[in-house]
């Protein structure tokens, strides 16, 4: 009796040990996650107009941006061009890291679109950014019905 006692009693030990381990294991893969995702927020807060241009030209506003997870989908967008600022508060399709890489793509198709291409109207930004988005996508209409 003792001595099947001592081989449960061993292989617990023996379990237990493999759990801490990879815990140890998992905890430090989770640490490179973390940290990598935390380098993506600051990638995408310097996407951000900065806020001394927000309050330059829109200065009786403030803007709450709390990301629910450490990056997002949801970014605001700013251009000065002379006559007119325009200014967009855009929620992407997806949330945490697939957002953001979203906003990333959204962020350099409006600079594409306004900054470039000098589209001001917001129903033809609108229009260029579906299309555009498509095109980096390389999505087209048959596979949107699909």
């Amino acid at each position: 009796m003792r001595l099947e006692k001592r081989i449960l009693e061993d292989k617990i030990n023996e379990r237990t040990a493999e759990v801490v381990e990879k815990n140890k294991e998992l905890d430090e893969i989770n640490k490179d996650i973390t940290a990598s995702i935390r380098y993506c927020q600051s990638i995408q807060d310097a996407i951000l107009p900065p806020d001394d241009f927000v309050k330059k030209h829109l200065p009786n506003t403030f803007i709450l941006f709390k990301p629910k997870d450490i990056v997002s989908g949801d970014f605001y967008w700013m251009v000065d061009k002379g006559d007119v600022v325009i200014f967009a508060a855009v929620d992407c399709t997806g949330h945490g890291v697939p957002g953001a890489f979203m906003s990333i793509v959204g962020h350099n198709l409006l600079d594409r679109v306004v900054g470039e291409q000098n589209i001001t109207q917001p129903a033809k930004i609108l229009d260029e950014l579906n299309r555009s988005i498509g095109d980096t996508l390389r999505q087209t209409d048959l596979e949107d019905n699909t």
